[in-house]
């Protein structure tokens, strides 16, 4: 799932379950310590078969899934990247509708990278869940579709600008997640304005055990996707797979049950070569 705008002002995270071949169900999710209510927001979504795929320009793509928990997993790649690809992971299970966590990578390299999940800090982390992550190389040459980089180190709580190529005229469908674990004060990712030349992404800290919100320095990691939807060709056994992209999806409001979640049906297209 793609980074939150940021109408509602209560830190908040995407959650997935019951993902099939052809739909998934998907909630906007506040922690524990809030109300559960919150305005409209824009949230992309992508969708990747899993395996190691590779795009026209040259850039790779790997999709996977992995149970975590508190403790750090480790994830190996098929197959080694050129360089290290930027990494963004969803919670894609649900084992108790009350529990609210959110996914950290870190240690992202050419060969894997390793991931854990958070609670609200006044409480634990007490089952593993679905991770489900995707893999996206940053050195293929500059395409008119999308953009995959890493920051410097040195996006905190405070906005950071992000400049897109090409300045295009369309908001992009738009991911980010950080790539380190600098700071391990619970966080994801928001982004405050977003613009198809710029966007403005922040870390999220949430308020459970005290109201301070200052996070230090991470890497962040970042896909652009411009369009509804692109082409890639897997690279074992030769299929070309177009994958629906979404650039916006607006939630209307969220006074819902904790167990309630939106059905988002999604659209395949398989060409054999």
């Amino acid at each position: 799932m793609g980074t939150p705008s940021y109408r509602g002002g209560h830190p908040m995270m995407i959650r997935v379950k019951d993902v099939t071949a052809t739909s998934f169900k998907w909630q906007m999710q506040e922690w524990t310590y809030l109300d559960n209510v919150h305005t409209v927001e824009t949230i992309s979504y992508m969708v990747v078969e899993e395996g190691m795929n590779f795009l026209k320009d040259g850039s790779w793509i790997e999709a996977g899934t992995t149970q975590a928990g508190a403790k750090a997993t480790a994830v190996k790649y098929s197959k080694s990247f050129p360089g290290t690809p930027v990494v963004i992971s969803s919670i894609t299970t649900q084992t108790r509708d009350k529990n609210r966590y959110v996914p950290r990578v870190t240690k992202t390299s050419n060969t894997g990278f390793q991931v854990f999940l958070q609670s609200e800090e006044k409480l634990k982390v007490t089952e593993s869940e679905q991770v489900s992550w995707v893999a996206w190389s940053t050195n293929g040459r500059k395409s008119s579709e999308w953009q995959a980089k890493v920051t410097p180190n040195k996006v905190t709580n405070k906005a950071y600008k992000i400049d897109l190529v090409g300045g295009f005229k369309d908001k992009p469908s738009f991911f980010t997640a950080m790539q380190t674990a600098d700071g391990m004060n619970t966080a994801g990712m928001r982004y405050k304005s977003l613009t198809g030349q710029q966007a403005q992404v922040f870390v999220e800290e949430e308020r459970s055990k005290d109201k301070e919100v200052d996070h230090t320095t991470e890497v962040v990691g970042y896909i652009a996707l411009w369009g509804d939807s692109i082409t890639y060709s897997d690279l074992g056994d030769g299929k070309l797979v177009k994958t629906d992209f979404t650039q916006k999806h607006r939630v209307e409001r969220l006074p819902l049950k904790e167990s309630t979640m939106y059905v988002k049906t999604m659209k395949w297209t398989i060409n054999t070569v």
